[in-house]
């Protein structure tokens, strides 16, 4: 909660997954539909540049640092050591 308010933690996977979406979409804000058998609560998410520069941010080294390597070595460099980089 946050003023009284219902809202999801920016800490939260949902977080992030709907400001990627927000990203890609080019929108500034969404609706986040939180159902149960008891109730439907729609909570206003508005896109988060800075928490979404940190994000693409991480994302960028994570891809540099790690995938991109794990992905040449499993499809285009089976026959030889795994490449480090420094």
């Amino acid at each position: 909660m946050a003023g009284g308010k219902l809202a999801l933690k920016k800490n939260h996977d949902y977080y992030y997954q709907v400001q990627g979406q927000l990203l890609i979409a080019n929108r500034k804000s969404c609706d986040f539909i939180v159902y149960t058998l008891k109730d439907l609560v729609v909570i206003r998410i508005s896109f988060d540049e800075p928490f979404v520069k940190h994000m693409t941010c991480s994302l960028h080294k994570f891809y540099t640092n790690y995938f991109k390597f794990a992905i040449l070595n499993k499809f285009m460099y089976r026959d030889y050591e795994i490449i480090k980089c420094h």
